[in-house]
């Protein structure tokens, strides 16, 4: 059975992401951590919330 609110944040995480929305998609990350029902699933989207948290400050170059 899928987890439709663990789903429903991670992808919209990952649109803020390619859109470059590194605040807003870290926060997306947070909410889907706290829905996740799989400890893989949390830790992946823990490590992403803090990826676009790093992002948000400080980007690779050529992304400023």
């Amino acid at each position: 059975m899928r987890n439709e609110d663990y789903y429903n944040y991670a992808e919209q995480a990952a649109e803020l992401e390619k859109k470059q929305q590194y605040r807003d998609a870290a926060l997306h990350w947070q909410l889907a951590s706290g829905k996740a029902k799989k400890e893989i699933n949390c830790e992946y989207a823990t490590e992403r919330s803090k990826f676009c948290n790093r992002m948000a400050v400080r980007p690779f170059r050529g992304e400023e």
